[in-house]
């Protein structure tokens, strides 16, 4: 990719949040059904994974396709990794079927075409024909071939003068030279593992983009050291739990990286999250090439527990700043007891409306965002805790016993009528929060303080009246804010 292009990050809070005028369209269609889907962090890219092997890659602006990469099994998981991989932000990461990981990398060609053309000037009229046309060579954008290039077309320029001579003027024929340049996209195979025996269905990758983690339908948890296009292992959990997806914590300051601090976040089937340290590289550095595995226990992991949060709902409860302004200490006092005693009303009023009594089910968690705060993370979760997020706080010192999750802040999404949120993803400047909902609709959030939910304000709903288009299960946004994705077949631009 050539990081001269016109394809960056916009961090124009303005520009992204011109979401309101819609425009749905569909990109070229893949062969079989969409299994997975990946969107890239760097430029306006997405790579859409199939169950007959293929792995499309179509660019956002254009709304074209670029190039595939195909195999004979089915995808079923794809990741897009950052520029901090492979300096440019062109891996893809894709697992298939047969328990296989892939290392793709997009690469650009440039193809270029010389045209002889042979211009016969009769009287006032002006004929134009091509005598021949030739594909000189593929070149890349690689500086030292260009070079090459540029050289050998020196030499045969003097060896061959193409300048019109007298003769040439004199029966008016002019020979002209044309050089035409196309862009060709292709997605190679740097490297390929097989670490589990069955279908690798859930992938994650760290925010160093330094350790990836691969789950299988074999229940086994690889961990990989990712380095000059080759996957270093690092050992395995057996993980027997049912999986949703990943999360990474890191207990550091977020404005710094330390791979020691950082955690692994399963979030299981069950209402219920599993914290995992990740294995050391230096430690299998130290002691050559054994791999050890390992078993998830109590003493190497913690559990954490979720059951209903209907009581702190009110946690999430705000005064607007107008009403700030005009108010003292003790009447700003006065309108939070005013407004909690509303919001547990209204709370009480569903539980009776919902016959919630005693015992409350714990709720599914549907989605997760990272916090700015070290050790924390939002959460959605469903049933009578739709239409919310929490904040909660982890643990790093491991316990003996699994933590009731008690969170520390809430957020009502007031658009939202108490629909559960599947989806959640911030727009590249982090002023702008987007998050799919089970009705089919799109919400947008703005934020005073960027990738905190906690600043959310001016919430809006968007619609989608598709009757393909069931519920919004992801949302990702391009890497320029100006198409949000939505689903696995809906684009929003």
């Amino acid at each position: 990719m050539d990081s001269k292009e016109n394809l960056t990050n916009v961090e124009d809070a303005e520009v992204e949040c011109e979401v309101s005028d819609r425009n749905y369209l569909k990109l070229p269609e893949i062969p079989g059904n969409v299994t997975n889907i990946a969107m890239c962090v760097e430029y306006p890219l997405l790579a859409v994974a199939s169950d007959t092997g293929f792995v499309n890659v179509y660019e956002l602006k254009s709304e074209e396709f670029l190039c595939n990469y195909s195999y004979p099994y089915s995808a079923t998981s794809v990741i897009w990794s950052d520029s901090k991989l492979d300096g440019i932000g062109a891996s893809i990461i894709v697992g298939f079927e047969d328990g296989t990981l892939h290392w793709l990398n997009l690469v650009k060609e440039l193809i270029k075409h010389k045209q002889k053309i042979n211009i016969q000037k009769e009287g006032p009229e002006v004929q134009m024909q091509k005598d021949e046309s030739e594909v000189l060579e593929n070149l890349t954008v690689d500086k030292a071939q260009s070079e090459e290039y540029v050289s050998i077309q020196k030499q045969n320029n003097d060896q061959v003068n193409l300048d019109p001579n007298l003769d040439d003027i004199q029966s008016r024929n002019d020979v002209i030279e044309e050089i035409e340049v196309d862009e060709v996209y292709d997605l190679i195979l740097r490297a390929i593992t097989k670490p589990h025996v069955g279908a690798a269905f859930c992938l994650s990758i760290n925010r160093n983009s330094s350790i990836l983690v691969s789950q299988g339908m074999d229940s086994k948890l690889f961990f990989f050291q990712l380095k000059d296009f080759t996957f270093i292992p690092l050992g395995f959990y057996l993980n027997n739990h049912q999986v949703d997806y990943f999360g990474w914590l890191n207990y550091a300051n977020n404005s710094e990286f330390n791979e020691e601090m950082e955690r692994l976040l399963i979030f299981c089937k069950h209402s219920y999250i599993l914290e995992i340290g990740i294995p050391n590289v230096i430690f299998y550095k130290e002691i050559g090439d054994t791999r050890k595995s390992f078993c998830i226990e109590q003493d190497n992991c913690q559990v954490y527990k979720i059951n209903g949060l209907l009581q702190f709902h009110e946690l999430g409860d705000k005064i607007s700043d107008i009403d700030l302004e005009e108010t003292s200490e003790i009447g700003r006092e006065i309108l939070q007891k005013l407004k909690y005693r509303e919001k547990k009303e209204k709370r009480e009023a569903r539980e009776q409306e919902l016959g919630i009594s005693g015992h409350i089910t714990p709720p599914r968690i549907l989605c997760c965002l990272p916090s700015t705060v070290p050790g924390r993370m939002w959460l959605s979760l469903g049933k009578s805790d739709s239409g919310y997020l929490f904040e909660f706080e982890f643990i790093k010192e491991f316990q003996d016993q699994p933590i009731d999750f008690i969170p520390l802040r809430a957020l009502e999404i007031v658009s939202s009528d108490m629909v559960s949120i599947l989806s959640m993803s911030f727009s590249s400047c982090g002023k702008i929060l987007l998050m799919g909902l089970e009705d089919r609709t799109l919400h947008v959030c703005h934020l005073h303080e960027p990738f905190d939910p906690s600043s959310g304000f001016n919430f809006k709903k968007i619609d989608a009246y598709e009757s393909t288009l069931n519920i919004v299960d992801c949302v990702y946004v391009s890497s320029d804010g100006r198409k949000v994705l939505k689903n696995l077949s809906q684009i929003i631009s």
